[in-house]
């Protein structure tokens, strides 16, 4: 009446009917609970078949007793959604040289509390009536609580995009499962008006290439793996603001997603989240400097304090001078060091830091030019007369 009760509330009635016409062949298999830390995995068996052989599979557990040989096929092991258990294929067979037959069992097993996946030694008894067999086989014991078997180490820095341009950024995924791959199925590109073309990119490990188009691909057991890319190009009209000076409330983020499957049958998404930062391009941050050095350098004219011959070996000393202050100011911070700049920390990476450099730089444009002219002078003076 247990193993009715237990069909009647998971199988169709057909099914039901259909067992029951099998010829019973009187063995039992029962497993008894797995407990793990975290909670414990109860299991019930709810039908036996005879079949005439073994499924194909390289990934089994197999055990003898003393009259039979007992083995679970991993690969058959299913997730029911609708119940929230899992199901497991055993088989047994009499030893060799005994007679029988062999019989597919199934199994399922209901878990309780939040575990992560992992190798378990279950005792189970088997046999007929009151001779039966006891013993251990391992198997992998699944909590269907909300868990998560892919996860994104979280990046040490953000991603830094130029403008403007396009950027390809790695993305770096775990298989937190120890046994077993888990496969990327489908993905989710970042949707955003910072963004004006957005795709995913997945590497040939094995060709050290990186293929245009998404396909389905494995997550090795137990390792992190670098695969994917996000390649995104940005919006840099709406960024504008952005390449002037530090976003007040921290970095912008790429969010996308990721859709895998594992290989018992549970479907789940991986939220990618990744802070990037937008800094100008080279060039384009020369031209900063090089507007902010003309600035600086200027007002003086402008003020009648300076003469507008000198302007331009004025000009060229500044941009050169903020030039130098730009690459020591990107080696103090590399450095983890602060770049201040009257008091105040600034990103040498930014526009309004570059223009600020530049304007500093020109305003002390003719001190430097005369300091520089009299150094020539006095080189010059110091030469020795020729004879």
């Amino acid at each position: 009446m247990r193993r009715f009760v237990a069909l009647t509330s998971t199988w169709p009635l057909g099914t039901i009917l259909a067992l029951m016409a099998l010829p019973c062949s009187g063995l039992d298999l029962d497993l008894s609970p797995a407990k793990v830390p975290g909670g414990e995995v109860r299991f019930n068996t709810i039908g036996e078949v005879p079949v005439d052989k073994m499924p194909d599979g390289v990934n089994v557990q197999s055990v003898t007793t003393d009259h039979y040989v007992v083995t679970a096929n991993l690969d058959e092991i299913t997730y029911t959604r609708n119940y929230g258990f899992f199901q497991y294929k055993l088989y047994v067979r009499p030893r060799p040289g005994t007679a029988g037959q062999l019989t597919c069992f199934t199994v399922n097993g209901d878990s309780i509390g939040l575990f992560p996946v992992q190798m378990s030694a279950v005792d189970f008894t088997v046999g007929e009536g009151e001779s039966k067999d006891s013993k251990q086989i391992t198997l992998p014991v699944i909590s269907s609580e909300a868990t998560k078997y892919l996860v994104m180490p979280a990046p040490k820095e953000p991603a830094e995009i130029d403008l403007p341009g396009e950027a390809e950024i790695s993305v770096t995924i775990e298989n937190v499962l120890k046994k077993w791959p888990v496969s990327i199925t489908a993905c989710t590109p970042p949707e955003s008006k910072i963004w004006h073309k957005s795709s995913w990119l997945v590497r040939d490990a094995s060709l050290n290439c990186v293929e245009k188009d998404f396909r389905k691909f494995d997550i090795r057991p137990g390792t992190a793996d670098s695969l994917v890319a996000l390649r995104v190009v940005p919006n840099s009209a709406q960024l504008l603001s952005r390449m002037f000076f530090s976003r007040a409330g921290g970095n912008d983020q790429v969010v996308a997603s990721l859709d895998y499957d594992t290989p018992w049958g549970i479907q789940d998404s991986l939220d990618i989240k990744i802070p990037v930062r937008f800094v100008p391009s080279l060039p384009l941050l020369f031209l900063a400097l090089a507007v902010g050095a003309a600035l600086g350098s200027v007002l003086p004219v402008l003020a009648g304090k300076r003469r507008w011959s000198r302007w331009p070996r004025t000009f060229a000393v500044a941009l050169l001078s903020a030039l130098v202050v730009e690459v020591l100011a990107r080696v103090v911070v590399e450095l983890n060091s602060e770049f201040r700049l009257f008091g105040v920390e600034l990103d040498p990476k930014l526009l309004g830091p570059a223009i600020l450099i530049g304007v500093t730089m020109g305003l002390l444009g003719f001190r430097s030019l005369d300091l520089l002219e009299k150094v020539l002078r006095q080189d010059k003076e110091g030469e020795p007369k020729p004879a």
